[in-house]
């Protein structure tokens, strides 16, 4: 995801910045027809697509598996291959066996819901599941905090939790009971209800809110994000500001796991101490034991009627709870796969934009492209250098561009096919200019970091460079020693070398 994010970002960016300065003549992709419109159809289909997986594999099975009995009295059969009219043969001893848990596997969980609940039994719960994300983002937003405020957000993401109690609640009996003919709404409880849910949900969300902002303090507290305070004066063509985003998402990584870790038993408690409050008139559609070992007191009988929390981790087993990391792991690596076909897809449509700008572009003169085996990754360049290039003029050099998953956050690389004599250019065609090194500071202090990548460079301006440095090399950090050694010593030699190279180009002797 993160890559896809990045990506989004940058071209955004890229965008919005020469919108803003009409006055500058740096070309920018368009992506022109059926181009344009196949790209808005991949990013809806990769954000329906990543929003699916999240809720069904990262919300509605896990929830499924955390509350399911291990070691059920009943069984329910999903067995496809089960025929109850095959005659049974006497003298074939039964042999009994234990059936695996329901969810167990992610292909067992879904066949077992279309079987109880049709087809569209993967979103089960879904309008009751936005109404409590809308409610709760909606509470949350009511104080506006600054993004350094790390207490008030963590205060603010409780309370937020808690006052929207009902509505999760809901959720997790609409998610775990047969198909029940009330609508979603009606599936509320009433303010008794969210009394007894509320320190449940104020529980979870204080340990899994911790988890994120108590990094996020610490990192604050030690001068983590000094370096970041300006992040909104950076411009895209700053080298600064993919670094600066590439340093949030790694400040933000810690945070991250570290809440993920964190909302595993907390998630875990508030679904069982859910699922302990199922009412009774509502049937689970997976096997577990309402009484939780007789922990579960009716409330007719004195009781409290739902699970304590620290009953409902002390009840887990030790498979429900392999169980339900498994599956949000598991959920995390299917959307991480998700991510990075898309990324490569938007990346690839780019890329045929560009490529497709620059064949119709008729003031570009000297400059052929093509593709290598049709990967839109892989270019193929022809150099036409015209006769107003010093020394290599009237030269035809064959050159490749090779682009990385995460363009254009990364620059290309450029290698020469045909033979180059160029204090820039190594022996071996690989291209040395600062506009593909990466963004990053030089630790040798050649190049500044606004001479180096930045994320609004097109292969347009990378081949005009190109070009412009053929004319003007830079003798002070060679790629190839002796033509930097040439070039200021014995000017007539290289000159001699370079137009050789240029003769050799046109298949001349």
């Amino acid at each position: 995801m993160a890559i896809s994010s990045l990506l989004r970002r940058g071209v955004e960016a890229a965008v919005d910045y020469q919108s803003k300065q009409p006055s500058q003549s740096q070309p920018t992709i368009h992506l022109a027809g059926w181009l344009s419109a196949f790209f808005i159809f991949t990013v809806l289909a990769f954000i329906a697509i990543l929003l699916s997986v999240e809720y069904t594999y990262g919300q509605l099975v896990p929830t499924l598996a955390i509350v399911e009995d291990t070691n059920p009295d009943i069984y329910v059969r999903i067995d496809t291959d089960f025929d109850p009219n095959k005659p049974v043969d006497a003298t074939e001893p039964e042999i009994e066996t234990r059936p695996q848990p329901i969810t167990n596997k992610l292909c067992t969980t879904i066949r077992h819901l279309r079987a109880r609940a049709g087809p569209w039994s993967r979103f089960r719960g879904l309008s009751m599941y936005l109404a409590y994300c809308f409610a709760q983002s909606a509470v949350y937003s009511l104080v506006p905090f600054s993004a350094a405020a790390f207490l008030s957000h963590y205060i603010m993401y409780v309370l937020s939790g808690v006052l929207v109690a009902n509505l999760q609640l809901a959720w997790v009996h609409i998610v775990i009971s047969e198909p029940s003919p009330k609508r979603f709404y009606q599936r509320i409880g009433g303010f008794q209800t969210w009394k007894r849910i509320a320190p449940v949900a104020a529980f979870e969300h204080a340990v899994t809110g911790a988890g994120l902002y108590a990094p996020l303090f610490l990192i604050e507290a030690f001068g983590g994000f000094d370096g970041l305070k300006d992040l909104d004066s950076f411009t895209p063509s700053d080298p600064s500001f993919t670094k600066a985003i590439w340093t949030i998402y790694g400040l933000l990584l810690v945070p991250t796991v570290v809440s993920f870790v964190a909302s595993i038993p907390a998630r875990a408690i508030f679904l069982r101490v859910a699922a302990s409050m199922l009412p009774e008139e509502d049937e689970a559609i997976v096997p577990f034991d309402r009484s939780y070992g007789g922990k579960v007191q009716p409330a007719i009988l004195g009781g409290s009627g739902k699970l304590s929390i620290s009953d409902a981790w002390k009840t887990l087993d030790r498979a429900a709870l392999t169980r339900f990391v498994k599956s949000m792991c598991k959920a995390v690596a299917i959307e991480a796969g998700v991510t990075m076909f898309f990324t490569l897809l938007l990346t690839g449509q780019i890329l045929a934009g560009a490529l497709q700008q620059m064949q119709s572009d008729k003031d570009i003169p000297g400059i052929s492209c093509g593709l290598v085996d049709n990967n839109v990754f892989e270019w193929e360049v022809m150099l036409m250098i015209s006769d107003d290039v010093k020394l290599y003029g009237g030269g035809f050099f064959r050159a490749r561009l090779s682009f990385p998953p995460d363009y254009p956050h990364m620059p290309p690389k450029m290698k020469f096919e045909t033979p180059l004599f160029h204090p820039n250019i190594y022996p071996n065609g690989d291209v040395c200019i600062s506009i593909l090194h990466p963004p990053e500071e030089d630790k040798y202090g050649y190049e500044s970091a606004a001479e180096r990548w930045s994320p609004v460079q097109t292969p347009e301006t990378i081949l005009l460079s190109v070009i412009s440095m053929l004319s003007s090399p830079n003798d002070e950090s060679p790629a190839n020693v002796e033509a930097a050694r040439l070039w200021r010593e014995n000017p007539q030699e290289f000159k001699k070398r370079v137009r050789k190279c240029v003769r050799d180009s046109l298949g001349e002797e």
